[in-house]
């Protein structure tokens, strides 16, 4: 994987940074190769149409 990471520098992230864009047009998202463990409120992205999560550590996946 060779995606820019937002992330911290430690064993996992999420995508908690990029809560200040729920409820904005964001249509796509590509959060591919970013160490990511867990996926949390996602319903608050309600333009999301696309999501690319690949090459994570997702563990887990909670409803909003």
């Amino acid at each position: 994987c060779s995606a820019v990471s937002w992330g911290s520098t430690t064993a996992s992230a999420s995508l908690a940074p990029l809560s200040s864009l729920a409820g904005t047009q964001l249509a796509e998202l590509d959060a591919a190769c970013n160490k990511i463990a867990a996926i949390e409120s996602l319903d608050r992205f309600t333009r999301l149409r696309s999501l690319e999560l690949g090459g994570n550590r997702i563990r887990t996946l909670e409803g909003g």
